[in-house]
């Protein structure tokens, strides 16, 4: 066994540094009997280990995947690859290398899964004529503080203007409002501008422990669909429709299972619904807030439930 020490380092920067955090694991890799690949009826043989990946589209080569959800103030990565155990590679094993290792073995790309910011970084255990056995990867962190950044004056709230109405709901799906809910609620629908109605919310689940996690300093307007708006008017039978979140989530933890976050505060999630209406003094008020839960025309979680749109 041949063992030595080879590092690569890949380095983005995003914004200015701050605070530094550093993640490490030691990984060992089971090499195996060969595998083939069918290309169109063409045989095509490569190393393997347990748990490799294979990008068809560059080359045959055995990767190691990692993914690993970041925080979402990151500012920059480095990753670092510590080699410590290799073995040379057999004869059979040259012959089935039918590139050159290039010269960067490792490779990687931040994406966001509903904006939730994940690194993934692939690495090909081979260097020089060796097989890597074992070998430690490194993850330096540097974070931007968002105590650094200006805060907004609670004055400027978006609900300190318009008429609000409170409404709650405890599942994911897609809801309606019509002109009988919006009539049942107070709200005289001759008197609306469909194009100025909005729904805001931050969607669901527990707001971060840590300060340092980031957050929505207001409510966030959502997309909608007015359905009826083109004449300028909310008829009878116009209507809204918007998606709603769960107050629970299921997000993708670093063993790429789904892990089901229960929220312990609250069973149900809340949105604001918004109507701009201009008085004549051009004052904008807060009228009141009234709880109703909307009907559900369809939902991920009770696909069972036989509620109908009119369209």
């Amino acid at each position: 066994m041949n063992q030595f020490l080879i590092t690569f380092s890949l380095l983005t920067c995003l914004m200015m540094k701050s605070s530094i955090g550093q993640n490490s694991k030691e990984v060992s890799i089971k090499w195996g009997s060969p595998v083939s690949h069918f290309i169109e009826s063409e045989e095509l043989k490569s190393l393997s280990f347990e748990g490799a990946f294979y990008n068809i589209n560059e080359s045959f080569f055995p990767l190691y995947k990692e993914k690993i959800r970041l925080p979402q103030n990151v500012s920059q990565v480095e990753v670092n690859i510590d080699v410590l155990e290799t073995s040379p590679l057999l004869s059979f094993e040259k012959n089935l290398l039918q590139k050159n290792i290039p010269g960067t073995t490792l490779s990687w790309n931040i994406s966001y899964e509903r904006k939730i910011p994940y690194l993934i970084f692939t690495y090909i255990p081979i260097y020089e004529g060796y097989k890597v056995n074992r070998f430690k990867y490194t993850v330096n962190l540097t974070y931007q503080e968002f105590t650094d950044m200006p805060k907004k004056n609670s004055t400027e709230s978006v609900l300190s203007i318009g008429d609000w109405y409170k409404i709650k709901l405890n599942n994911d799906g897609l809801y309606k409002i019509d002109a009988d809910f919006l009539s049942d609620i107070g709200i005289n629908i001759s008197e609306i501008d469909p194009k100025k109605i909005q729904i805001y919310g931050n969607g669901g689940a527990m707001l971060p422990e840590h300060n340092s996690i980031f957050r929505y300093h207001d409510l966030v307007e959502n997309p909608i669909t007015v359905v009826g708006e083109e004449d300028g008017s909310f008829d009878q039978n116009d209507f809204i429709v918007f998606y709603g979140e769960s107050p629970h989530r299921w997000e993708l933890n670093s063993n790429n299972y789904f892990e089901h976050i229960q929220n312990i505060y609250d069973n149900n999630n809340y949105y604001f619904l918004h109507i701009e209406i201009h008085l004549e003094n051009e004052f904008l008020f807060l009228k009141w807030m009234k709880w109703k839960i909307l009907k559900l025309i369809f939902s991920q979680k009770e696909s069972s439930m036989n509620w109908k749109i009119k369209i």
